[in-house]
């Protein structure tokens, strides 16, 4: 019986843990953040466009459904809205 109580006792020893030692500590990890970019204020801006006026094609002024006063509107027209969609290129890269 004296063995019993022994084999007990040191069996309950043997599962006996200590409880870990758990440390912890604070890493500061620096993380790129990205950053919205802002296009410039002209490209933020809407364009000021001026349509040209159509006339009939036996309106005495026509050339090409527009006057010729419309034509250079139009080129003007095509013009900025080129320059303006290269220079939003230009930004984007």
């Amino acid at each position: 019986m004296r063995y019993l109580w022994l084999f007990l006792v040191l069996l309950l020893a043997a599962c006996a843990q200590p409880e870990p030692i758990v440390r912890y500590h604070t890493v500061e990890v620096k993380v790129p953040v990205q950053v919205k970019a802002v296009p410039p204020e002209i490209l933020r801006t809407p364009p000021s466009l001026e349509a040209p006026k159509f006339v009939p094609p036996s309106s005495p002024d026509a050339s090409s459904a527009l006057t010729k006063n419309g034509e250079q509107q139009l080129k003007r027209l095509l013009l900025q809205l080129r320059n303006r969609e290269r220079a939003w290129r230009a930004w984007g890269g």
